[in-house]
């Protein structure tokens, strides 16, 4: 699995510098993912949990399909994996619906922050190989940084389970770059 995360996270940055190269050789103009209604997104990058007895960073992987009702206000379903480098080990899964709002898309040109809510089915196991299922809830916020022909975005993104493993609550902060299309 840790091939299979390089492997997307260097696509992604691959696809995010062709994108860029090609805005300098050709006029810039202010693209932005409104301009279909719906859209996709990727991202990588690493998690720190707690309430899972991990000793070490996890890897997060998260996919969505939103669909933009405007420049501002985005709907979502999406998965995030948050995993361990051995599949025995622990991970945090959760899969959902969410929101995302960018209050300055409208105003900012290259680049715009954003915040995110979401909701949704989660799924943890810890260290001790203890399993618990409930809702999850998250919150992120992250900048987008608008090309010609790609978005894309960097973002902490924190969900919690609403439901304890082991006298714990399980919950995971991650840090991802990703790409929307």
């Amino acid at each position: 699995m840790t091939n299979l995360v390089k492997s997307v996270f260097l696509l992604s940055l691959v696809v995010a510098t062709t994108a860029m190269a090609q805005e300098t050789r050709t006029e810039a103009r202010d693209l932005r993912s409104t301009e279909q209604p719906w859209s996709g997104s990727i991202a990588v990058g690493p998690a720190f949990a707690a309430g899972l007895k991990s000793k070490n960073a996890l890897y997060d992987v998260a996919g969505a399909v939103n669909y933009n009702f405007n420049q501002e206000v985005s709907g979502k379903v999406f998965a995030d994996m948050a995993f361990a480098e051995q599949s025995k080990d622990e991970y945090f899964y959760n899969f959902g619906a969410g929101a995302n709002y960018a209050p300055m898309a409208w105003s900012m040109r290259k680049a715009s922050p954003y915040v995110s809510a979401d909701a949704g089915y989660g799924s943890t196991r810890n260290a001790g190989e203890s399993k618990k299922d409930a809702l999850a809830v998250g919150a992120a916020g992250g900048m987008r940084f608008l090309t010609q022909a790609l978005n894309w975005d960097l973002q902490v993104h924190y969900a919690v389970l609403t439901a304890q493993n082991e006298g714990t609550t399980p919950s995971v902060v991650a840090v991802r770059g990703g790409v929307n299309f």
